[in-house]
């Protein structure tokens, strides 16, 4: 599998380890806008660092986009077929990283549909254009989980999971983290005063 990050900064890095963590990976590329930050974090992590996006996303299997962009520079057909791509950048309609034209192209996941739906702004330029109908709806990552609504559905499908962040989930993994490090007695304990 080949992975593309698109931004070398703290989440980069964050999506990096975890998806060494969880995917088996065959090569790694990394391109941000700034050459300098690319190559030290390419430098860093034992990765190539791709000379412009275009060459970062060629073959890749997964992408993750992890920007602060107030423009969209990635349009659907930058997405290599059978490709799944984690956009995390902004989490305010004015931080965008997709397209809208990626909505209506791509299988669309998110950890929580309400914030979706206030904060992706290319899911709302997406219904201002009219791309997507007004009922269209992203599949929530707890629906897929479930059971109630199916992942991938195809080998060839490209699929976006568009993080927003959701606190509750965040507090909920926290606290299932804390209480296996319990259950294992390791970790430090921390008094908070």
């Amino acid at each position: 599998r080949r992975l593309a990050i698109i931004g070398a900064g703290e989440e980069a890095e964050g999506h990096l380890v975890a998806m060494r963590a969880v995917r088996k990976l065959d090569k790694v590329v990394v391109w941000s806008r700034n050459r300098d930050k690319t190559e030290a974090f390419a430098r860093k992590h034992g990765i190539a660092a791709a000379p412009n996006m275009a060459a970062a996303l060629e073959d890749a299997d997964i992408i993750c986009t992890t920007t602060s962009a107030t423009a969209p520079f990635l349009s659907a057909a930058m997405i290599p077929e059978g490709a799944h791509l984690n956009a995390v950048g902004g989490s305010m309609p004015y931080l965008r990283e997709l397209q809208p034209d990626c909505v209506p192209a791509l299988g669309f996941f998110t950890d929580y549909r309400p914030s979706l739906e206030a904060q992706a702004g290319e899911v709302i330029e997406a219904r201002a254009e009219g791309l997507v109908a007004a009922d269209w709806q992203a599949t929530e990552i707890g629906e897929v989980i479930a059971g109630t609504q199916p992942g991938r559905i195809g080998d060839g499908q490209r699929t976006v999971y568009r993080s927003l962040g959701v606190a509750v989930q965040d507090l909920a993994a926290a606290d299932f983290i804390a209480g296996r490090a319990v259950e294992r007695k390791c970790g430090v304990e921390v008094a908070w005063q």
